[in-house]
């Protein structure tokens, strides 16, 4: 179900054990879509990878191109896990392999530039899409 917050009055509100309303808001919006099921699917996710913290570093946005991101129902993730008393960053394959495990039905993986790192992409969508 896509539930409708506010930043202000919502943005500390804690949806799961690890993620807030405000980790998927966009910059200078107010109002933030959220489906429960993509929260219940980053917690399985957290819990498959034994993540020491996931970050979104992109969730609801109202951009034309945003598509599932506009619905509430997508988030660009970066995974870290602790590796010899250090925390770790996850590359790639294996947030993939584990975001198809839990059930997440778009996947895609983002590739870093010079500006930004990459990441992995999650959806909610109603039928299966890789990129």
């Amino acid at each position: 179900m896509i539930k409708t917050y506010s930043l202000k009055r919502d943005g500390s509100t804690q949806l799961s054990p690890h993620f807030r309303v405000r980790e998927f808001a966009e910059p200078g919006n107010d109002k933030i879509l959220i489906d429960s099921k993509l929260i219940d699917q980053l917690e399985a996710l957290y819990a498959r990878l034994d993540c020491s913290k996931i970050v979104i570093t992109s969730g609801y946005r109202t951009d034309r191109n945003a598509s599932r991101h506009a619905e509430g129902r997508a988030a660009d993730i970066n995974c870290w896990h602790m590796e010899n008393g250090k925390e770790i960053r996850y590359q790639g394959q294996p947030i993939l392999l584990a975001a198809e495990d839990v059930g997440f039905t778009g996947i895609g993986w983002i590739a870093g530039s010079v500006t930004s790192r990459a990441a992995v992409h999650i959806d909610t969508r109603d039928t299966p899409y890789r990129f």
